[in-house]
């Protein structure tokens, strides 16, 4: 089996479809945060419910390789979608769209390598799927604004629906998304009021299978920096004193300027949102790159858009370049290539670790969190998707077993959590995050049951 890098979500979409293929979405999820969360707050239906499909077409595959088939069906999808959307939003000015050669970008968006990357070695199936899906959301609110008719507006809370039903993390981008397409409209201020009718019935659509308790959730649980949405709010606002100034000079821009075309305003619009954001995040915690590379799939689609409107194509290689390079960075301080070899440690490992703990619960933390439930079934205190956790005290005795420095008030987490065994990753080994400090205090509270690849198994 041809495994993706450690590092890789991909694992957390098929720990989830195994449980649902034989349970179904209904109940708690029993193996991650102590078995209090929903199945139907972890993922939405839509890609499990195509890999289960998939899987009775195929039996002989795995849901591994189903998944492979899935993201890359995502490519295409996506190269055409954002396609259409451009020539419609060139419509007001053909001679674009016969001078920019559409056939000839729509290479270029598949030749910029970051959407390979992310699918391949960071993101989940799931939230892949969603951002390639985004495009024909879009083109079916153009559509809603162009006609406004009872068959374009259910065609457009359909396309925005099945999106939330993929994924739900694709609501800030689709938010930015709309914005960007208001201003291309010739009335932004009475388009927002259909457009508002339209984000209403898809969220209230979607709030049906996921049930409203799954938005409190999310806004109450811990975000970037550890802290609750709600309390983040206040503290967005002073951040708001930098970034409005520019989404205001942004927005006076596409509207005022009568020469730019709809693209022209759309492309702007979306760029400069992502690279503010972007720039939010990495002046948040410039050391956390992984956190501030969150964007970067709308900030390549960016790129391409400004590669379209530019229309030259000798500087049409500088942000390809660009683009390569940011890749080829990101895939080194990965070490994909690498992981490559590690993950088959990985899961072999797993494989040895679940002989021993049984159906007892263990502690995991980094990589093995993400994959130990795609291949066996562990009960652990973490999971594939913290911030949907029902059950929050987990959180704050997870950082003592993972960075605190005493051992009695490590055992007193451990045993608040019932954790029975603790894998704790060493200096040499191969797990990328190396999340445990102090590793001398785990010879204080526990028993070495099993060492291999520079991880302990140790015994409470």
């Amino acid at each position: 089996m041809f495994y993706p890098p450690t590092t890789s979500l991909i694992p957390v979409t098929l720990a989830l479809t195994r449980f649902i293929a034989a349970h179904g979405f209904s109940g708690l999820y029993p193996y991650w945060y102590l078995g209090t969360t929903p199945v139907k707050y972890l993922i939405g239906p839509v890609v499990p419910i195509l890999l289960v499909l998939l899987h009775k077409l195929f039996p002989g595959q795995a849901f591994l390789a189903l998944s492979y088939w899935l993201i890359a069906l995502s490519f295409i999808l996506s190269a055409i979608g954002w396609s259409i959307l451009v020539s419609k939003l060139a419509d007001q000015n053909p001679k674009l769209v016969r001078d920019r050669k559409i056939l000839f970008y729509i290479v270029i968006f598949l030749v910029l390598p970051w959407k390979y990357l992310s699918a391949y070695a960071l993101n989940e199936v799931s939230a892949a799927l969603a951002l390639a899906l985004f495009p024909w959301g879009l083109i079916a609110l153009d559509f809603y604004l162009a006609r406004r008719s009872v068959r374009n507006l259910l065609l457009a809370v359909v396309a925005l629906t099945f999106l939330l039903l993929t994924n739900t993390g694709i609501l800030p981008t689709m938010l930015i998304g709309v914005i960007a397409l208001l201003a291309t409209t010739g009335e932004p201020f009475v388009s927002v009021r259909h457009l508002l009718v339209v984000f209403a019935l898809a969220l209230a659509l979607s709030t049906v299978w996921y049930t409203p308790g799954f938005w409190l959730t999310i806004l109450g649980n811990s975000s970037l920096g550890g802290e609750g949405m709600i309390v983040l709010a206040g503290k967005l606002l002073n951040w708001l004193r930098t970034i409005l100034p520019v989404g205001l000079a942004v927005a006076a821009a596409a509207f005022l300027d009568k020469k730019a075309d709809r693209l022209r305003r759309f492309a702007l619009i979306w760029l400069v949102s992502f690279l503010a954001l972007t720039l939010f995040r990495l002046l948040a915690d410039p050391d956390f790159w992984l956190d501030w590379i969150a964007w970067f799939g709308e900030l390549e689609i960016g790129v391409w858009l400004a590669i379209i409107t530019i229309g030259k194509r000798r500087l049409a290689l500088a942000p390809i370049i660009m683009a390569v390079a940011v890749s080829a960075f990101t895939t080194r301080e990965l070490g994909v290539i690498r992981n490559l070899g590690e993950t088959t440690k990985l899961v072999a490992e797993m494989g040895e670790i679940k002989e021993i703990v049984g159906d007892r619960r263990v502690f995991f933390s980094g990589t093995p969190v993400f994959w130990s439930n795609a291949l066996a079934d562990f009960y652990q205190v973490r999971g594939g998707r913290d911030e949907a956790a029902v059950e929050k005290s987990w959180a704050r005795a997870a950082y003592l077993i993972r960075e605190g420095s005493g051992p009695e008030e490590t055992l007193a987490a451990l045993r608040e959590l019932g954790v029975s065994y603790v894998l704790v990753s060493g200096p040499d080994s191969f797990e990328y995050y190396h999340d445990f400090k102090n590793l001398r205090k785990w010879e204080d509270i526990g028993q070495k049951v099993w060492e291999g690849n520079g991880d302990i198994l140790w015994k409470i």
